[in-house]
């Protein structure tokens, strides 16, 4: 498995600690993150992830 949300993704503020693997016939073509807080409001106690993914090669 390729963990693809390893370390600190563009747009968190810090390293996440939910994570997104993908298997070897997989590939993220994008992968970014996004804070807890809206307007000055916490909306959880982690930041997300995402990723578009494709299939690899």
């Amino acid at each position: 498995m390729n963990v693809v949300t390893v370390g600190q993704v563009a747009g968190a503020t810090r390293p996440g600690i939910d994570h997104i693997a993908l298997s070897d016939h997989l590939a993220a073509a994008d992968v970014w993150g996004w804070t807890n807080t809206l307007a000055g409001d916490r909306l959880s106690d982690h930041e997300g992830a995402g990723a578009d993914i494709a299939l690899a090669g």
